[in-house]
């Protein structure tokens, strides 16, 4: 029995003894360690402003020695904490001295790993009015909200006119600009709050300065260029609710009358960056009137909707309205579909050169094949993030960016320039089978060129459009980084419509004529197109950009285009995919 006592008392003073020296390794030696540091950086800061006198400060001011002042000027050796574990911060360490009644006081802080010393380190809490983020529209004034309260830990509550205020915000130019407040307490421990105030531009209040009270565009105005989807648009002008109508500056397409809103919504939707779709308004309700023709010229409001669709054409309402002085921009050189209609069978056109003409509009059946220029709306609230809204400086919107070098073609959108040989191209479809299908900006052959041998495009029969295309391209170009692919060549029944009845003939080559009904194959000059039909008639584009069928007995002759397919190896070297900047490639 006793000796199970004494057992149980050694075992008793064995961790107890444990305890104790855990105490000390653990606590009291690095406390002991720390102290020992503290007073070694108190007498440095002693002899530091012995020998610094003219440093010391006046009656009630406080002034300040880093402990990386006194280690790199040797007033003391590198300090470590216990066990040599973590070195003390020469940075956010230091020694102050206060001159109170005559007398100088000092007072250190130590920081040594997690170990800091117990003095007034922190610096005011400075509490803001208002958002840490606000958002003012350009050239608006700007007043700071400035500062709700600031407090001390030592000092307490502080007076707000303490706080010194630095603030660099231009109202006059886009940008993000810091307001910074910053307070020092009687310890001289600093603390400084920013805020972030954004200068912006909406595109509401862009539209807003620029038009009159009917906020639409008038005139030959050169100030409502804006890049949306890697594309050059043109702004229309406000909508009622707020959002934004901008049209193409460029004929896309022709497309039949009768098929225009499937080709609207299935075709070229699908062909806009999907960064871009988000800042659009889907299924809005676009203006389909039926207007005599006695009444075109005046027409100015809409009397009928269309189903909501997300991509629509101008009205005639709109073309009028947009009128100044007998002129628009909207007016161009070629003759593009409105979306009105005369009946039935008719519908309206603008019309070429209709500067002194009797009447800016004509009626066609609506199986003519004519330029598209398709229209959006933009979401409200769209932000200018850059650009004046010039030609050359459009407004950009921040929807869409170019691509970095090493990206492959597939990767990028319909739209965007291409050079490769010294040749431009543009993209029309970015990916179709892991290959980037582009179009050649311009012509190369020069010289018109008949049809040739043949009712129908044919890249096998000599003397035959798509023989020669196929045939010749090749001997004029750098062709490297094209690969041959299926195409298939359409063959109407009967007139080519965008949705008629057709049989294709599949051929596996390199290059090939334009379709007249894919992105960017308007051309203002005679072209040939791959369509043909199944009665002789073959299609190309006129010097206005529409597209007109010959019968082979005319022998008409039209110079080419050519689209052909980038290889899947294909990447991006360089560039920023515009007209004046193509992207270069290699593969």
């Amino acid at each position: 029995m006793e000796k199970n006592k004494v057992q149980k008392n050694i075992s008793i003073i064995i961790v107890v003894a444990i305890i104790i020296l855990g105490l000390w390794f653990i606590i009291i030696y690095p406390l002991i360690r720390f102290n020992g540091n503290e007073k070694r950086v108190v007498e440095a800061g002693k002899r530091y402003f012995q020998i610094n006198s003219n440093r010391l400060p006046t009656e009630g001011k406080i002034t300040t020695v880093s402990l990386r002042t006194l280690l790199d000027q040797k007033y003391v050796d590198d300090l470590r904490t216990a066990y040599n574990k973590d070195t003390c911060s020469g940075k956010e360490s230091w020694v102050k001295v206060r001159k109170t009644g005559g007398k100088y006081q000092y007072y250190v802080y130590l920081k040594c790993g997690v170990m800091t010393s117990n003095v007034d380190h922190k610096g005011p809490e400075i509490r803001l009015k208002g958002k840490d983020t606000i958002e003012v529209e350009k050239d608006s004034k700007f007043a700071d909200p400035g500062v709700e309260s600031v407090r001390d830990n030592t000092d307490g509550a502080m007076d707000i006119k303490d706080v010194y205020i630095k603030s660099n915000v231009d109202t006059s130019k886009i940008g993000d600009y810091t307001i910074t407040y910053s307070a020092i307490d009687s310890f001289e421990n600093k603390t400084e709050v920013t805020r972030k105030v954004v200068v912006s531009q909406s595109l509401e209040g862009v539209i807003k300065k620029a038009t009159d009270n009917d906020r639409v565009y008038k005139g030959n105005v050169t100030n409502n260029y804006i890049k949306f989807s890697g594309q050059l648009f043109r702004i229309v002008g406000l909508n009622s609710d707020g959002t934004v109508k901008i049209v193409s500056n460029e004929d896309i397409s022709h497309v039949d009358y009768q098929s225009v809103d499937k080709w609207l919504q299935d075709y070229y939707y699908k062909h806009l960056a999907d960064s871009s779709k988000q800042f659009l308004v889907t299924n809005y309700n676009f203006c389909q009137d039926s207007i005599k023709k006695g009444e075109i010229e005046q027409k100015n409001t809409c009397n009928n909707e269309k189903n909501k669709q997300n991509v629509g054409l101008l009205a005639i309402n709109e073309y009028n309205r947009s009128l100044k002085e007998g002129e628009s921009y909207l007016y161009t050189n070629t003759i593009n579909w409105t979306s009105d209609r005369l009946d039935d069978k008719k519908a309206w056109t603008t019309r070429k050169f209709f500067f002194g003409q009797d009447s800016k509009y004509l009626e066609y059946d609506q199986s003519y094949n004519f330029n598209i220029r398709p229209v959006l709306v933009l979401k409200k609230d769209v932000k200018v993030l850059a650009g004046d809204g010039s030609i050359n400086a459009p407004y950009d919107i921040g929807d869409f960016k170019t691509a970095k070098g090493g990206v492959k073609t597939t990767t990028r959108y319909s739209g965007e320039y291409i050079n490769y040989g010294g040749i431009i191209y543009r993209i029309v479809e970015p990916n179709v089978g892991g290959y980037t299908k582009v179009i050649s900006v311009n012509d190369i052959f020069g010289e018109g060129i008949n049809y040739g041998e043949g009712n129908q495009y044919n890249p096998n029969k000599e003397g035959n459009i798509g023989y020669y295309i196929e045939n010749n391209v090749s001997k004029m170009i750098k062709v490297g980084i094209f690969a041959k692919h299926e195409v298939a060549v359409p063959i109407y029944q009967s007139k080519a419509t965008y949705t008629g009845k057709k049989t294709t003939k599949k051929y596996n080559i390199k290059f090939a004529a334009p379709s007249m009904y894919e992105m960017y194959s308007t051309y203002t000059d005679s072209v040939w197109y791959i369509e043909s039909t199944k009665g002789d008639m073959k299609y190309l584009s006129s010097f206005n950009g529409t597209v007109y069928d010959s019968i082979s007995e005319l022998e008409l002759k039209a110079k080419a285009r050519f689209t052909g397919y980038l290889k899947k190896s294909s990447v991006i070297t360089s560039g920023s995919g515009t007209y004046d900047d193509p992207y270069k490639v290699s593969y």
